[in-house]
């Protein structure tokens, strides 16, 4: 009876070292697992936490270049317009002025009426001995035409023709045909009296020479 108790205390010693090694192996294990996952977890949140810090870095590129892109694109609109006003202002300071002979040119004639294309035709040099003959060619522009002037014993001149006016100190215009020769020079002035239909050409102020329309 004695030996069965003894063998039944061994084997319940035995039972209880062989549970305490389970344990702690399972312990072992329980806890090389957690270490496992938390190492999984800590890197998985590295990557993720390295991701949005390049996604958030990329955006931030993108949208700095985007910036700087339409910065860019303002600067150069910017001195476009610069440029163009600035050129648009010498084109207007340019037309404003006379020529060397003290005439504007006309952009906003004053009736239709008014026009170099009514001067088409052949003018006779009147209350003069001199036989001359002006002959003016209208041109698609009706305030701009060409003209030839031939007269006994004088070599043929010719030249073109405009609409463009004097400008008075109370800034008010006096309109005249004017006459340049192919080479720009001035040949004639004619004043613009309004009068339809036209038949008389007088040029300056003194009205010599005087021309009027062949019939």
């Amino acid at each position: 009876m004695k030996k069965w108790t003894s063998v039944f205390a061994l084997l319940a010693v035995a039972g209880l070292a062989l549970t305490g090694c389970g344990t702690d192996a399972d312990n072992s294990t329980a806890d090389s697992v957690q270490e496992t996952t938390t190492a999984v977890s800590d890197t998985t949140t590295g990557a993720e936490t390295q991701t949005e810090t390049t996604v958030a870095a990329s955006e931030d590129i993108t949208e700095t270049e985007t910036v700087t892109t339409s910065e860019s694109a303002a600067a150069e609109e910017t001195s476009d317009d610069s440029t163009t006003s600035e050129t648009s202002a010498e084109e207007s300071d340019a037309a404003e002025a006379p020529n060397e002979y003290g005439f504007y040119t006309e952009k906003n004639p004053p009736a239709t009426s008014v026009s170099v294309a009514a001067l088409a035709g052949t003018w006779n040099l009147a209350d003069s001995d001199i036989n001359g003959v002006l002959t003016i060619t209208a041109t698609d522009d009706i305030y701009y035409g060409n003209w030839s002037y031939a007269a006994d014993g004088a070599p043929e001149q010719n030249g073109c023709v405009k609409l463009e006016y004097l400008l008075n100190p109370d800034d008010s215009k006096d309109y005249y045909y004017t006459f340049y020769e192919t080479d720009g020079a001035f040949w004639e002035g004619f004043g613009v009296s309004g009068e339809a239909p036209l038949n008389d050409l007088y040029a300056g102020q003194s009205g010599v020479p005087h021309y009027t329309r062949a019939e």
